[in-house]
């Protein structure tokens, strides 16, 4: 099979799996998915394991026969073995990801079959958004391994929207620190505070941003403000130390909220930002004294990934410029080298910082 048909069949699988809408009615007592959205999902996890086991078999083809050529060749042997050895380290990535990917794709896949003979209609919409999420992954980083491999100029695509991510980010971070801010409450300060979470959950749930969140995400929010409502309510065990252990559990999901920048579109995101606003800041010349407007602008990205550096975002005419380096030195630290898109397949904006 010629290469130009399988890089036309991934942008096509591409253009299609970033055309269903995984949307769900939701509200306090319903919850529903259209079985034509989970046929959709299951045919573009089934198609997209189909191709990925296609890339394999022409990629190994194509390792086996420049092998041969490498051993039949006595013109320049010893100059051209290197690049010999580089063609088939790249070969061996496409098809080492393709293996990859698929073995996770029929994982999915399986797991979705699962959930759905038992009806378990949450596990279902979290493994089909899974199992979508998946194949749009898998075919951006093949398409882009073998778009290097082949010398040919790569395609910027991310599966998920960065501006919606930032959006999810900063909303997680404006619920985690309104819950951790004053410490563990007592007494008529527990009742407050978790009336006061039940409100946050409903605003929350009300934003047109919600649905776009993950499932397991909504899934976890929708339980702590049903057992929330139930307490404040006197429903079942309304005991202090009941209320004690709801909060425990409302701030322990509050803390596994940060994990969304782990999430590599936000890891690139970060890592192009902040290097840029580093460099913009004190590479380029005499370091300002004061955060003007215009440095909040790029700096409001980040809002939500460092604590610190929340801090003087949300606070600047407490801090100065010079505040900045700490948490941006740590930050290029930990974010690192660039990130691989091959291997987990998203890919942001080529420009340096937002």
């Amino acid at each position: 099979m010629r290469k130009e048909h399988l890089l036309e069949r991934l942008d096509a699988l591409i253009s299609q799996t970033q055309t269903v809408e995984f949307t769900i009615a939701e509200d306090t007592g319903y919850f529903a998915i259209d079985d034509d959205l989970v046929r959709q999902v299951r045919k573009v996890i089934r198609v997209t394991a189909d191709l990925l086991q296609e890339i394999m078999e022409a990629y190994d083809t194509e390792s086996d026969h420049e092998g041969e050529i490498a051993a039949d060749s006595d013109t320049g042997f010893l100059r051209e073995i290197g690049a010999q050895i580089a063609s088939q380290t790249a070969v061996q990535g496409v098809t080492g990801l393709a293996f990859v990917s698929r073995g996770r794709l029929l994982d999915m896949q399986e797991a979705l079959a699962s959930a759905i003979k038992s009806r378990k209609i949450w596990t279902v919409a979290s493994c089909a958004d899974a199992g979508l999420r998946g194949a749009g992954r898998a075919l951006i980083a093949l398409e882009s391994a073998i778009r290097e491999y082949e010398g040919l100029p790569a395609q910027y695509r991310c599966w998920q929207s960065i501006d919606d991510a930032l959006d999810i980010r900063r909303l997680y971070s404006q619920f985690r620190r309104a819950i951790l801010r004053h410490g563990t409450p007592e007494g008529e300060e527990l009742t407050a505070r978790l009336r006061n979470a039940a409100q946050r959950i409903a605003t929350l749930r009300n934003l047109d941003i919600y649905p776009l969140m993950r499932i397991d995400d909504r899934l976890e929010i929708r339980r702590l403000q049903k057992r929330i409502l139930a307490w404040l309510e006197g429903q079942g065990d309304h005991s202090e130390q009941a209320g004690a252990r709801l909060w425990e559990d409302l701030v322990s999901f509050a803390r596994l909220l940060g994990a969304i920048n782990q999430r590599e579109e936000l890891r690139e995101h970060d890592r192009l930002a902040v290097n840029g606003i580093y460099r913009r800041l004190f590479e380029g010349g005499p370091v300002p004294e004061q955060i003007s407007p215009e440095h909040l602008t790029i700096l409001e990205p980040l809002l939500g990934r460092e604590d610190d550096l929340d801090h003087i975002i949300l606070n600047p005419g407490e801090h100065s410029i010079q505040d900045l380096r700490d948490p941006l030195e740590r930050l290029r630290e930990e974010l690192g080298k660039p990130f691989d898109g091959r291997r987990a397949g998203y890919w942001s904006s080529p420009a340096e910082g937002r």
